[in-house]
């Protein structure tokens, strides 16, 4: 239906962004928001990796160990979310 056209659309999307964009510096901000869209159609084997891959250029960056986080929930894998949301208090100004 309408969420499997603009899960395809937002796919195709991203692969041209991904091209348009692999080596320079907007791509490693955009990885957040590629990381966003795999969570939204529960491919959180993906989303995961474009987590990983924002963390490692931005580590102070609490956004993306929350969404790790919650990322690695959904794969049941409990003990590193819990790390990962350590890590968010940890880097948090509050």
């Amino acid at each position: 239906g309408v969420l499997a056209l603009f899960a395809c659309y937002s796919i195709l999307y991203i692969k041209f962004k991904i091209f348009y964009v692999l080596y320079t510096e907007e791509f490693d901000s955009f990885l957040l928001s590629v990381g966003d869209l795999y969570m939204s159609i529960a491919d959180f084997e993906r989303a995961e990796i474009a987590y990983d891959g924002y963390i490692k250029k931005f580590p102070t960056n609490v956004s993306g160990w929350e969404k790790l986080a919650v990322c690695l929930q959904h794969q049941e894998r409990t003990q590193e979310a819990n790390m990962a949301r350590k890590k968010a208090e940890r880097l948090s100004p509050v």
